[in-house]
C-alpha cells in the first residue's frame, strides 16, 4: 500500500496533525509520500525509528494559493493541477500497488470555492483519484468582522452617538449580518457540491455537531477525527519554564500560549491585567505576537507597559518546538483558551487534558461543548474583562481545583482523542477506500 498525504497548510497545529497522520499510516504503508509546502518540515516532527523515516519521501509543492489578494483564488486551480501531476507521477512509479490518498486539510482548498463557482464542475478533472480528507471547520462562519470594525470606527463610540448614528449603526449591522448569512449559505452549498462531484469517498471532521448534516448533504461517509496530541516535554526544560518557576512565588499561573494576538483574545487578558488586582496570578503570554487588530492602547502596553508588571512573563516570539510548548503547558495552572471567532477545536485543549490543567474557553462553540461534556474547565459567559477576572478567580480557588480533579473525565477524553483512535480511523478509511 502506498500512502500519499496532501498537505496544503503548515500553520497552527497542522504540523502536529501531519506528523500524527504519518505515524498512524506507518503500519499499513510500504511507502509514504508527503506533498507539502516549501516551508514545511515533516521529518523533523515525525521522529520514530529509522525504519519509519526510510519509508517517507517528501515532495514539495508551490502552494501558490497561500498568497493574498485576488491571485489566491486564481491560483487555486494551478495548485490542484500541480498536485495532480505529483500524484500521477507517484502512482505511475508504483503501478502494481494500491494507493491511499488523504488530504490533511480540506479547508485549505475549499475556501477558494467561494470565488470560483465553476470549480465544482471541474473538480473531477483536477482531482481524478479516490481520496479521503480532514475537514477541520465543517460549518465555517462568515462574520465580516473587519467590516464591522470599520463601521464602528467611523460611527464613533456607542455612548456618544446621536440617534441618527445609532439608527445607521443598527441598519449597517443588520445588513452585514444578512450578508454574512447569505455568504455562509453560499459557501456551504458550493463546498458540498464539490464533495458530491469529487471522488472524495470519506470526510473526517473534528466537529461532531455536523457529522450527520454533512453526510446527508454530500452523500459521503463522514467520520470523526480525534484531536490527538503529543505529550513529550523538553529535558532540560526551556528557559521560559525556569523563568516561570522563579517568578511563581505561590501564585496561580495562567497561560496564553502559542500566539499573542486578537484571535486568542490577548487584548481581553491585557484588560484584566491592567484593571484588576491580579497579584494572586502570574500571567504567561508566550508565542508569536501579532498586534494587528489591537487598539493603540493595547499596542503601547505590549511595547512598554507590560514590562513593569512583576507578575507577567511576556515572550513575544514563536515557541521553538512542540516539546517546549508541552513543558510550558505543564508549568501552568490554568490554560487561557478564550478565542474570538473560533468555531472548531484546539489542540491546546488536548494538551491541557493530558497535563490535567483546566481550560477557560469562550461560550457557544465546539470547545465550550467539550468543556461541558468532559468537565475539563470553565466557560466564560461573555467577552468582558470583569467576567474574565471573576472566572479566573473561581478557577484558582481550592474548591474548584479539587472538584475539577475529581469530576473531569480525563480518561474518557484521552481515550476518545488518542493516537490509537487515530490509527483505528485511518484503518477504517483504508478499508472503505480500497
Amino acid at each position: 500500500m502506498i500512502t500519499v498525504l496532501l498537505v496544503t497548510s503548515w500553520n497552527g497545529h497542522h504540523p502536529s496533525y501531519c506528523a500524527e497522520m504519518i505515524r498512524a499510516c506507518a503500519d499499513f504503508s510500504s511507502r509514504i509520500y508527503i506533498l507539502c509546502p516549501q516551508e514545511a518540515n515533516p521529518l523533523e516532527r515525525v521522529g520514530g525509528p529509522p525504519a519509519l523515516l526510510d519509508k517517507i519521501s517528501v515532495v514539495v509543492h508551490s502552494n501558490s494559493a497561500a498568497r493574498t489578494g485576488f491571485r489566491k483564488y486564481a491560483d487555486i486551480v494551478a495548485d490542484l493541477r500541480e498536485m495532480r501531476s505529483h500524484v500521477l507521477t507517484i502512482k505511475q512509479s508504483h503501478p502494481d500497488e494500491r494507493t491511499f490518498i488523504f488530504h490533511s486539510s480540506l479547508d485549505s482548498w475549499c475556501i477558494g470555492i467561494l470565488h470560483l463557482p465553476l470549480l465544482a464542475l471541474t473538480i473531477p478533472k483536477l482531482l481524478p483519484w479516490t481520496f479521503s480528507g480532514l475537514l477541520i471547520s465543517p460549518d465555517r462562519e462568515w462574520p465580516l468582522s473587519s467590516a464591522r470594525r470599520f463601521l464602528t470606527g467611523h460611527t464613533g463610540n456607542p455612548q456618544d452617538r446621536s440617534r441618527f448614528k445609532k439608527a445607521l449603526d443598527s441598519l449597517s449591522n443588520g445588513l452585514l449580518a444578512g450578508s454574512a448569512y447569505m455568504l455562509r449559505r453560499y459557501y456551504l452549498w458550493q463546498r458540498n457540491l464539490v464533495f458530491k462531484r469529487s471522488r472524495c469517498e470519506n470526510i473526517a471532521i473534528q466537529d461532531e455537531r455536523y457529522a450527520d448534516t454533512l453526510g446527508s448533504h454530500t452523500g459521503k461517509k463522514v467520520v470523526l477525527y480525534p484531536e490527538t496530541t503529543t505529550t513529550q516535554v523538553s529535558n532540560p526544560p526551556p528557559d521560559l519554564v525556569r523563568l516561570i518557576e522563579a517568578k511563581r512565588k505561590g501564585r496561580v499561573v495562567v497561560g496564553l500560549l502559542g500566539g499573542v494576538n486578537r484571535v486568542k483574545c490577548a487584548d481581553l487578558l491585557l484588560d484584566v491585567i491592567q484593571n484588576f488586582d491580579t497579584s494572586a496570578f502570574l500571567f504567561v503570554l508566550a508565542g508569536n505576537c501579532r498586534c494587528d487588530g489591537f487598539s493603540p492602547d493595547h499596542r503601547a502596553f505590549l511595547e512598554t507597559g507590560i514590562h513593569s508588571y512583576e507578575n507577567v512573563v511576556f515572550s513575544p516570539k514563536p515557541i521553538p518546538s512542540e516539546n517546549d510548548f508541552n513543558a510550558i503547558i505543564a508549568a501552568c495552572d490554568i490554560i487561557y483558551t478564550v478565542y474570538r471567532d473560533h468555531f472548531h477545536s484546539s489542540n491546546v485543549i488536548s494538551k491541557a487534558v493530558a497535563f490535567r490543567k483546566p481550560v477557560l474557553v469562550t461560550a457557544g462553540e465546539l470547545m465550550a461543548k467539550r468543556v461541558k461534556d468532559y468537565g475539563i474547565g470553565h466557560i466564560l459567559p461573555e467577552h468582558d474583562a470583569k467576567a474574565c477576572f471573576m472566572a479566573l478567580q473561581e478557577m484558582s480557588a481550592r474548591e474548584f481545583q479539587e472538584n475539577f480533579l475529581q469530576t473531569a473525565k480525563f480518561a474518557t477524553y484521552i481515550q476518545d482523542n488518542s493516537f490509537k483512535s487515530l490509527q483505528t480511523l485511518m484503518t477504517t478509511l483504508i478499508s472503505s477506500h480500497c
